[in-house]
């Protein structure tokens, strides 16, 4: 009963959240339209820059993903191979999976198939970056803002890191859904910003407030630093899936429940153990005599014959 109306006070939050985190005025004409799995090319390198409307799905386009495998259900999106060993690859699924296998139900999905935590991966090389100065600034049917900077006038700000990559991560979260009650994770790195976000559903998010998401970060950050990019994404992916099953492996609703059953249970015994031994003496329907003498401290048991 508890967990219904647990699931229920997040069905009615979730949509106050997302409306929170969308301040930006919807975009009129051309600009609204999307067109589906599109990127712009980096002039002169051609390199790929990604925003989260065109960014592949890795449970409907592993291949796109850069995953080689054809059967499984994938949580990893990598389609500029920054990981390039498909065997650290598959061991990051696998953790991937140990966080649906190791965690708490939450809720039930429409077909009533059990839901854990999930958590799902986007690693990319560059972004779309948005110009939060344009006085146009507006948001696509997809929710990637227009216009993008044009970096040959100037660099991007902190400010326009931070929110392009939320944007990104939130954005995902909103068109994989891996979770059906705010049971989802998406975790997002960047190379071209050398940074990681955490964006996290209203469920998951009460396991993981921002001063543990910024701790999350941080360790991450000190593993890009000891290591380089290579070893360090590896390195601090794989600390930050272990770190997130321990989190959300945490005190959930169905935990609450059995911790106040073992109460009960426990108040319970201790309530037939006063009274047994409030009894001097007890004669079963075998004969068998309990001798309860409280003031000595002693218990002793006798059998008649």
């Amino acid at each position: 009963m508890l967990l219904a109306v647990v699931n229920t006070l997040l069905v009615i939050v979730t949509p106050v959240l997302a409306a929170q985190t969308r301040p930006y005025p919807q975009c009129k004409g051309p600009d609204f339209r999307f067109d589906g799995y599109t990127y712009t090319l980096a002039p002169g390198t051609s390199e790929r820059i990604w925003s989260h409307c065109s960014f592949p799905n890795p449970r409907a386009d592993h291949a796109r993903c850069g995953r080689t495998e054809i059967d499984g259900q994938y949580f990893l999106c990598d389609p500029d191979r920054l990981i390039w060993n498909q065997t650290i690859a598959s061991q990051l699924e696998d953790k991937l999976t140990e966080i649906r296998n190791r965690t708490s139900t939450m809720c039930r999905d429409s077909a009533g198939v059990r839901e854990t935590f999930r958590v799902a991966v986007a690693l990319v090389h560059r972004m779309y970056i948005p110009e939060l100065n344009s006085p146009q600034l507006c948001t696509n049917e997809c929710g990637r803002l227009q216009p993008a900077l044009n970096v040959s006038s100037r660099q991007q700000s902190q400010e326009e890191i931070d929110e392009t990559l939320r944007v990104f991560a939130d954005g995902l979260r909103a068109l994989w859904k891996i979770g059906t009650c705010g049971n989802d994770v998406i975790v997002v790195y960047c190379q071209q910003f050398d940074q990681v976000y955490v964006s996290a559903g209203s469920a998951a998010s009460s396991f993981l407030p921002p001063e543990r998401v910024a701790d999350l970060q941080d360790k991450f950050r000190s593993f890009l630093i000891e290591f380089g990019h290579e070893q360090g994404l590896e390195e601090g992916l794989s600390y930050m899936l272990g770190s997130l099953k321990v989190t959300l492996q945490g005190l959930t609703p169905a935990h609450i429940m059995l911790i106040t059953n073992m109460a009960l249970l426990g108040i319970l015994g201790v309530l037939m153990l006063y009274y047994v031994l409030g009894k001097k003496f007890k004669v079963d329907v075998w004969g068998n005599n309990w001798r309860w003498p409280l003031g000595s401290g002693l218990v002793r048991w006798t059998s008649s014959p």
